[in-house]
């Protein structure tokens, strides 16, 4: 009879390697077993219950760190705090605890769990003989074993080889994570297969519950085949069993309540989580911290020909004191946690050493430097075209001569062999990029909230910057009024990009301005705003310049869009503008997208009358954004701003001069968060939003020539129709019939034009060709009233455009003097479509006419083609409408909105504006261009509603619309013609090249990490940390051992 025993009051603990049986006593307070049993014979088996429970897991380790094997070998927190004290023995794959990175070199790894079954213990009457009692009575134990869980754990690890002492770079580690994924594969895999995929570019280690002692796995081969015995092994070890790793115990405490009927004080008290969490993060800097002494020790080493002494027996003592303080602390800890679990008092001093994480780093610090220009005294920057840049300008890196700063070295400048230097600048790891996109309003403040960021970020307070210099990378212009009542314009930094006329949009082109800080290189993507003064056609020209330079990018950290924080109603240019903004995003970008408030010491520095509006504008069109404090930055323009006029002579009270003071210091604090909130998100990958809006255009592209071939399908299937009847139903001589077995299909061919044509689309300049049925298949402009006009800015396919009476043909007058029909009859084309009748006979049918078959049989044979023939463009047709609906679903299912509704509201109102205008001046050109680019707007979204109206449509990647868009070029009737079609629209009235740039803005020697001196043309820049200053002439001598810093630029 089972006895009822609670078992609430169990705790388990990992195995780790250490080996155990039912009954088994366990101290928890020490977390070790005591090597006695709380049996006196061996177990009954009726008193042991098995389970089977078969399970096999992979886990992958990300980062290598003291948490994370924590938590991938799922260790419970008690015996984690255990194991940093060193109160527990690692065996079998714990050793994988113990294991330290001695450098910087990429190391990835991979666990391996295999479980078979659970061992409980049966607690019944007949049980209670088999105690020892007198164990109940025992202080050096408080726990014993009633359950295992059987099976083993296996981890390997992977070390790349090839390591010359730079950072460990992203895409060994990501090799190394692909290799060890491969593994998984390949044990399924033939040996041979294995053999043929071998590489030894990395050092491979395991540790296991049930490896052999000796001969471990050093190769791929052999670790593959390990891995392919592992449950082989489980099966021969412990009857099938394998290798206990983990351990259910049950408190001496509750066994002798029940079984003495007494009750018992609990012995043991659990740590609190915080303290081993505090500890767990502790340990960690620890070991960060021996690892950047370790892997110094390594890079000095490998360059210990030019390195002085001095420096490696600098490091050798800080190593075995960093080492020794490590002892300490876990000794320390060791005490603590026996003395908590005990319920002992305990009061512990803080930590405090030389030689604690901080210290450590603060003291690395010595063994970084700057490679100085002689001249110019400036940081050197490399650029990978060879040349080194400063100041002065650049030179070709081999020209350089060096000289170190120790005087041990001599005063000499001396050449570095070319091949080598050559060969270290090529190892140079890029920065850590972080790309930030700014989208505002025109007239929001983008210009100078970039200007305003970058000297938040510099200067922690108002009175830091007061006493340096501003940091300027765009034209700030605005005006002021000082206590006299006089009226100054303050004017900061130069750009030509910037226009600071009134009235005019300033941002006038892309800009990415770079910036290096610490490791990381900051790109700040200024863009032209939204609602642009030169109208919605300005506007879509500003986002194609945007996307095109963010195509030359991989990834966008952030997306900032800047608002004001007093819009207090959704009026129709807020709406439009943020529409507008989220239109062109892939739905991915959404957890990068923040929107930071300017002016906002005016709101109290925060979000103000705006948060309501925009809210309300997100949850209307379900847009998954949500406004709290990781998506809403509040700044404040206005304190840089008192800072650029204080700068240039203006004068303010005290008062003013303080409520500026604490606005820079909020300011400051919202700067920093968001560049942290940035760090910590996943990268929104580029392709998506290029992809997305290439999706867009393609199907806006295609609406016209699927529209033409469709209807072209529809006029041949009706002649083959025609054709077939007649032959089927026909009495005329079966010779006569012969001569009929063709049919005439017509085609339209495109000849595209690299300039507009002016044509006159009047009923007596056209000529129309009747389709089959006896309708208007297809209208030809053959009155060329302008063969090559000049003019620009005329939509296409458009007749009557108010600006077309400008062309040369009209002369001035309002009627044509080519063809003399009214100009309101005449449009722009930049490509003709030429009909096209050809004939199409049957090959099989003449061949079978030579073979003197009867001419009925020739004429049953050709209806039978011309079935096969309708049955082809039908199911060409099929697949036409069906890509156009496949583009729609990738757009519904990919974009934060498909389209931007409000954009015909906005228009509209911009033409009730300019009709006021109209009343007064007389002039209704830009009156025309609205009202057509309304109807252009109208026929674009029809296409969209039309191509996404089937929500239930299959779903595809890009790549596979790429598939999809080449299948439709191989049709074998239309795919040519359709092909020619697109490509002829898509580059007619080809788009300008583009212009945009980055500028780097270099580092200066005050350690600030920001400059102003752009590195021109180059793809990549590089400050160099090292103890040497650099000349042009001379000799000198250069320390191989660097420090490197790299950021990536762009013309």
């Amino acid at each position: 009879m089972a006895m009822e025993i609670p078992y609430d009051k169990n705790v388990v603990r990992n195995a780790v390697g250490r080996l155990a049986r039912l009954g088994d006593l366990y101290d928890a307070r020490t977390d070790s077993f005591v090597g006695f049993s709380i049996f006196n014979e061996p177990l009954p088996e009726n008193a042991v219950e098995l389970i089977k429970t078969p399970a096999m897991d992979i886990n992958f380790m990300n980062s290598e760190n003291m948490l994370e094997k924590f938590e991938k070998l799922n260790i419970v927190p008690e015996l984690r705090a255990s194991i940093m004290a060193n109160l527990v023995s690692l065996e079998g794959h714990g050793k994988y605890l113990e294991s330290e990175a001695k450098n910087k070199k990429a190391r990835k790894s991979m666990i391996y769990s295999i479980q078979t079954e659970v061992e409980k213990m049966i607690f019944t009457e007949d049980l209670n003989r088999h105690f020892a009692l007198d164990a109940l009575d025992l202080d050096f134990a408080t726990h014993f074993v009633v359950g295992i869980t059987w099976g083993a754990n296996t981890v390997i690890s992977l070390e790349e080889n090839d390591y010359s002492g730079k950072e460990i770079r992203k895409n060994v580690n990501d090799d190394l994570n692909e290799e060890l994924r491969k593994f998984v594969s390949r044990i399924y895999k033939p040996k041979e297969t294995i053999l043929a995929e071998y590489k030894s570019s990395y050092t491979i280690e395991m540790y296991g519950d049930i490896l052999p002692t000796t001969n471990l796995p050093k190769t791929e081969e052999e670790a593959i085949e390990m891995l392919k015995k592992l449950p082989r092994l489980v099966q021969m070890a412990n009857r099938g069993k394998g290798k206990p790793i983990m351990y259910a115990l049950m408190p001496i405490s509750v066994l002798d309540d029940y079984l003495n009927g007494t009750s018992t004080k609990e012995v043991i008290l659990p740590l609190d989580k915080n303290v081993i969490s505090n500890f767990t993060n502790f340990m960690s800097e620890i070991m960060e911290s021996k690892l950047e002494i370790s892997d110094l020790m390594y890079k000095l080493e490998s360059h210990r020909y030019c390195v002085p002494d001095e420096n490696l027996r600098k490091l050798a003592p800080l190593k075995l004191q960093v080492e020794k303080e490590e002892m300490k602390s876990r000794l320390e800890f060791k005490g603590l946690i026996i003395a908590l679990r005990s319920g002992n008092d305990v009061t512990q001093a803080p930590l405090e050493s030389d030689f604690m994480p901080d210290k450590i780093k603060s003291q690395l610090k010595q063994f970084d430097n700057l490679l100085i220009c002689y001249d110019c005294k400036e940081a050197l920057c490399f650029g990978f075209d060879g040349f080194f840049y400063c100041s002065c300008g650049r030179a070709p890196f081999a020209k350089f001569s060096f000289k170190c700063t120790d005087v041990r070295h001599g005063p000499q400048f001396v050449h570095f062999d070319a091949r080598r230097l050559h060969r270290l600048l090529k190892e140079i790891p890029p920065l850590n990029e972080l790309n930030v996109l700014i989208l505002g309003v025109t007239g929001v403040g983008k210009s100078t909230w970039i200007n305003a960021f970058l000297n938040y970020l510099a200067f922690p307070s108002l009175d830091a910057a007061s006493k340096d210099e501003l940091l300027s990378v765009t034209s700030t212009s605005f005006q002021l009024t000082d206590e006299d009542d006089k009226t100054h314009t303050i004017r900061f930094g130069q750009d030509e990009n910037e226009v600071l006329e009134p009235g005019q949009s300033a941002t006038q082109d892309v800009k990415a301005h770079l910036f290096p800080i610490g490791d990381t290189l900051l790109r700040l993507i200024d863009t032209p705003g939204i609602g642009d003064v030169r109208g919605v056609e300005q506007d879509k020209e500003n986002f194609k310049k945007i996307l095109k330079y963010l195509s030359s990018l991989k990834w966008l950290n952030g997306i900032c869009i800047l608002l004001k924080p007093n819009e207090s109603r959704l009026n129709v240019l807020f709406e439009f503008c943020i529409k507008e903004l989220l239109t062109h995003l892939h739905r991915s970008a959404t957890n990068n997208v923040v929107f930071c408030f300017t002016h906002s010491r005016e709101t109290f520095y925060k979000p103000g009358d705006t948060r309501q509006p925009l809210g309300e504008l997100l949850r209307k069109n379900q847009i998954d954004l949500y406004l709290n404090k990781n998506t809403m930055y509040s700044m404040d323009n206005e304190s840089f701003r008192f800072l650029c006029a204080a700068n240039q002579g203006i004068e303010f009270r005290d008062s003013v001069k303080k409520s500026f003071c604490e606005s820079w210091n909020i300011s400051v604090e919202e700067t920093n968060r968001l560049i942290s909130h940035f760090k910590k998100l996943e990268a929104h990958i580029i392709d998506d939003t290029i992809s997305l809006n290439d999706a867009r255009q393609n199907i806006v592209c295609l609406t016209k020539p699927i529209a033409d071939i469709s209807k072209n399908i529809q006029q041949n299937l009706a002649i083959i129709k025609d054709k077939r009847e007649m032959l089927s139903s026909t009495e005329a001589n079966e010779k006569d019939l012969v001569k009929m077995l063709f049919v005439d299909i017509i085609k339209l061919e495109t000849e595209p034009l690299n300039h507009p044509r002016t044509v006159c689309g009047a009923a007596s300049c056209v000529e129309y060709h009747p389709a089959a049925d006896g309708s208007v298949g297809a209208v030809e402009y053959v009155k060329h009233c302008h063969s090559h006009c000049g003019l620009t800015g005329v939509p296409v396919n458009i007749v009557g455009d108010a600006r077309i009476q400008k062309c040369w043909a009209m002369n001035g007058t309002l009627n044509c003097t080519q063809c003399g029909c009214s100009w309101d009859q005449h449009l722009h084309i930049t490509y003709v479509q030429i009909p096209v009748a050809t004939k199409i006979t049957v090959q099989d049918v003449e061949t079978k006419i030579s073979g003197k078959k009867s001419e009925r049989q020739q004429i049953e044979e050709f209806i039978s083609k011309l079935d096969e023939i309708r049955e082809e463009q039908e199911d060409e047709q099929r697949k036409i409408i069906e890509m156009s609906v496949k583009l729609g679903r990738y757009l519904s299912k990919n974009a934060i909105l498909a389209y931007n509704d409000v954009l015909g509201k906005y228009i509209d109102h911009l033409i009730e504006k300019e009709e006021q205008k109209v009343v007064v001046d007389g002039n209704d050109d830009v009156l025309r261009r609205l009202k057509s680019m309304r109807a252009m707007y109208e026929e674009e979204v029809k296409a969209l509603i039309t191509a996404m109206a089937q929500p239930n449509a299959e779903e595809m990647t890009f790549a596979e619309f790429k598939t999809h868009l080449v299948d439709l070029y191989a049709l074998k009737h239309n795919g040519a013609q359709l092909q020619n079609a697109i490509e002829s629209a898509s580059s007619s009235g080809g788009e300008k090249k583009k212009n945009n740039y980055e500028k780097f803005h270099r580092p200066k020697n005050d350690g600030r990490g920001y400059g102003l001196h752009s590195a021109g043309r180059f793809e990549s820049c590089v400050e160099m940390s090292q103890v040497v200053v650099t000349k042009t002439t001379n000799d000198g001598l250069v320390r191989k051992y660097t420090r490197w810093i790299t950021s990536k630029i762009w013309k």
